[in-house]
């Protein structure tokens, strides 16, 4: 079959077989990326393989005009060049409707070949045609790459070119046109090897783009995951923490209030016997001793009321200046502290933060009169309040010179109901529960320090 080929037509065959190999590439493409023309593609390079390849059609067809043969190399060298046409806008997105481009691309090259061939030409309307239908086609990629300025549009801009250059270069160059038709099929080639190259590449730029979204999508994924499991981790302590408040609230009903219920009980019958005895004095003292057990149980009652309230209130998170909420703190602590507030409470200006000052407030007051309470009796009561603004965080301080604890049951301070000097003190062991269950409520934390007869601080921490 390759026997007698001439160079030019050695070449044409070659090019051919790229054809061929071209139209089966870009029809397994399409498979991926049906949308970018690759269906015109394969049929362009198809035809123009019918048409180069010797064997595949009658020898010499091209060359016996009005003949069977002559016609049906003429359609599939048009219809190579159309679907061309209509495979390349619908690559760079001007193809809406691509059979038209098509069948406007045919017309239009007969038409125009004609013409040419009319004004003396002969046989080299066709190629100039062509030429004019590739500088086309690179002028609506030159517009596509202003649009947008990608590997793809690119490539199918350099592409176009290709073929006008090559063959005004052969022209320049001497090349008779029968060499020229058939070498033609050399540039044809090239355009199609650069339309291969300019798909893979906008189909890598494509996938980069695939990768990288699901990439944050999957970090996005993470940090919600990461979210969701703080968020039950958080919600797990908070349920711990009312396991616990349950099971401190039971052990205190059964002894908390059923001793004083109990006292009251006993002391009221010891008051009724006495009266009916007549011995007002005792009577008096039992009396006495029923109020100082119903102040206890109102103290109590107050307490968990606070403990709830806390629990549950909606927090309003805003810039607030812990000066002026110590300052209203002081007031508070007044009405029971009286003139010997002032010289006990020394204090440093202290930063502002996020947090809901009504509620900053009560903990100021909790741990302010825990001081004042646990200093009582020591020689120069000192109590000192100061903070500091450290990375992302605020961090008060609130030190005595009281009795101080065990560093070691440091972390029972904070738990309901739980009081480390027993009955030395007065109190109900929920005042610091309070105060641990509003910080963390306001995303921070609090902690103590402190050793047995050396004063103790109390650290508090809030968003700044």
């Amino acid at each position: 079959m390759l026997s007698g080929l001439t160079p030019a037509e050695a070449y044409a065959f070659g090019a051919g077989l790229v054809h061929f190999t071209l139209a089966l590439v870009f029809w397994y493409g399409r498979r991926f990326r049906p949308d970018w023309g690759l269906s015109w593609l394969a049929l362009s390079y198809a035809a123009s393989a019918l048409v180069n390849m010797p064997g595949l059609l009658p020898s010499g067809a091209a060359r016996q005009p009005l003949t069977a043969g002559f016609f049906v190399v003429l359609v599939l060298g048009v219809s190579a060049l159309a679907a061309l046409v209509a495979g390349v806008r619908q690559f760079i997105g001007r193809g809406r409707q691509p059979a038209l481009g098509f069948a406007l691309a045919f017309v239009g090259f007969v038409a125009a070949s004609s013409l040419l061939r009319a004004l003396g030409f002969k046989d080299l309307g066709g190629q100039m045609a062509a030429s004019a239908l590739f500088v086309y086609l690179a002028v609506l990629c030159a517009g596509a790459l202003r649009q947008v300025a990608g590997i793809g549009n690119r490539v199918a801009l350099a592409s176009m070119l290709v073929y006008p250059v090559m063959v005004l270069s052969a022209l320049g160059l001497g090349m008779d046109t029968t060499a020229l038709n058939l070498w033609a099929a050399v540039p044809f080639a090239l355009v199609g090897l650069g339309l291969v190259v300019a798909a893979l590449g906008r189909y890598q730029v494509e996938l980069d783009a695939e990768l990288d979204r699901r990439e944050r999508a999957e970090s996005q994924l993470r940090r919600l995951n990461a979210s969701l499991e703080e968020r039950i981790e958080a919600r797990t302590v908070e349920l711990r923490d009312m396991v616990e408040g349950l099971e401190s609230f039971n052990r205190m009903v059964s002894h908390d209030l059923r001793g004083p219920l109990g006292g009251l009980s006993g002391l009221s019958a010891l008051a009724g016997q006495a009266l009916s005895e007549g011995d007002t004095q005792r009577a008096q003292r039992m009396l006495d001793l029923m109020r100082s057990e119903t102040g206890r149980l109102v103290e109590l009652v107050s307490d968990l009321l606070t403990l709830a309230r806390v629990s549950h209130e909606d927090i309003e998170l805003r810039p607030t200046a812990l000066d002026g909420v110590l300052d209203e703190a002081l007031q508070v602590l007044a009405l029971s502290h009286g003139a010997e507030l002032a010289q006990a409470i020394s204090r440093e200006s202290l930063p502002e933060a996020q947090a809901d000052g009504r509620l900053i407030r009560q903990v100021f007051v909790n741990l302010l009169g825990n001081a004042l309470k646990f200093s009582a009796g020591r020689p120069g009561v000192r109590v000192r309040v100061s903070g500091e603004r450290t990375p992302g965080q605020v961090v008060v301080e609130v030190r005595d010179n009281g009795v101080g604890f065990p560093e070691a049951r440091a972390d029972e301070l904070f738990q309901p109901f739980r009081r480390l000097h027993g009955n030395a003190f007065d109190g109900t062991g929920i005042g610091l529960t309070i105060v641990r269950r509003i910080v963390e409520r306001h995303g921070g934390r609090v902690w103590a320090e402190g050793r047995p007869g050396d004063g103790a601080s109390f650290f508090f921490s809030l968003p700044s």
